[in-house]
């Protein structure tokens, strides 16, 4: 990890900028929010499930150890509270056992059965047993198990949460192996373990996934295109970073606008950057308008390639104060912006709706006219 953390790129910027863009290992944070890993809901059930059987929990792991045994039907139910009861390694063990003999039983059944996969991912990341993740995924018995993106998707947040980047590239390669459909948030979380590994490898992988997304029309997130950006800058391919940049829809966001600056820095692109700076202030927009901000990072990485030119060095400390007067800089590191919890917008109501309407214009009951 020492090894990953030193390796910086050895570009224009070499000199100074281990201390201006840098990955901060320590610090991991989670890229996927609450409402789409689910791992309170999931606690909830659980705490029902144990409370309908209070002081029976034993009973049923034995009950269902001895099916195991005489390799008796195992029912949907049954795996469901089996899911919901798992407190240990030991019953972590039976309910792999369990869910190898249903689906055994219920592989070739007519009909499509329940989806346990992600409520399986759930349990190993609530009994911290992160581990066990990926090897169920490949286990040959359980193909089929896991059909849906999400089981693979909360693998790969584990493995990040865990600072496992290298299983994360496991887990997508195994995803592409098995014929998953990758959803955005794959693709998110394998680029940011890309970014955290910081490896020519695990850059050559961001540029098949983003030619990927490209070919087969795929949408990526703004925030998929942030860390293939900030990659190729730690690989001192500005010129590429700023091309990623160009993807994005809605570049205005601090990151992006930051990684650009850095990126138009590093090619000496002075008037550029200028430009794209002053058009942070120069906005003609009412006061109650979200500002758009900037990085210190990135000012910092311009202030210092700009200072042996006393001329432009003058032209870029105006500009500075501009930005500090407007409240306009963003004392966040990029790191940190990178690796912040998103957050999920709330859904807008659909006025339009007939099955609304029907019930907003519902005549009114005689009984209740009269009361």
């Amino acid at each position: 990890m020492a090894a990953l953390m030193a390796r910086r790129c050895a570009g224009p910027l070499s000199s100074n900028w281990r201390r201006v863009f840098q990955p901060n290992v320590i610090n991991v944070r989670y890229l996927l929010p609450a409402e789409v890993t689910k791992y309170e809901h999931f606690k909830t059930q659980k705490y029902r499930t144990e409370e309908k059987l209070f002081g029976e929990i034993d009973t049923f792991h034995k009950a269902m150890d001895k099916k195991v045994k005489r390799d008796d039907v195992i029912f949907t139910d049954e795996l469901k509270v089996m899911l919901h009861t798992c407190n240990s390694a030991e019953d972590a063990e039976l309910a792999i056992q369990i869910m190898k003999m249903y689906h055994s039983k219920i592989r070739n059944a007519p009909f499509q059965q329940f989806r346990f996969g992600s409520i399986v991912m759930r349990m190993f990341h609530n009994l911290q047993l992160c581990d066990k993740m990926l090897d169920l995924l490949k286990d040959k018995e359980l193909q089929g198990f896991f059909s849906d993106s999400t089981s693979f998707i909360l693998a790969m947040d584990a493995y990040f949460e865990s600072e496992q980047y290298n299983k994360v590239l496991e887990v997508y390669k195994e995803m592409e192996l098995q014929n998953i459909m990758k959803l955005k948030d794959a693709y998110t979380l394998t680029l940011a373990a890309c970014y955290r590994l910081n490896t020519t490898e695990s850059y050559d992988l961001s540029q098949t996934i983003l030619e990927e997304c490209q070919i087969r029309d795929k949408g990526m997130t703004r925030l998929g295109y942030n860390f293939a950006a900030a990659l190729a800058i730690n690989q001192n391919n500005a010129e590429r970073a700023l091309t990623i940049l160009s993807f994005v829809r809605n570049a205005d966001h601090e990151i992006c606008r930051s990684l650009q600056v850095i990126g138009l820095t590093m090619l000496e692109r002075y008037t550029e950057a200028f430009q794209s700076l002053q058009s942070i202030y120069n906005r003609d927009v009412p006061v109650f308008v979200q500002k758009w901000k900037i990085c210190q990072e990135a000012l910092d990485a311009l202030r210092s390639k700009v200072q042996e030119n006393d001329e432009i060095s003058s032209e870029f400390e105006e500009i500075y104060r501009c930005l500090e007067t407007g409240e306009h800089i963003c004392t966040e590191t990029i790191e940190n912006l990178l690796c912040a919890i998103p957050v999920v917008k709330m859904k807008k109501f659909n006025f339009d709706n007939r099955s609304n309407r029907r019930k907003s214009f519902k005549r009114v009951s005689p009984s209740l006219m009269e009361e």
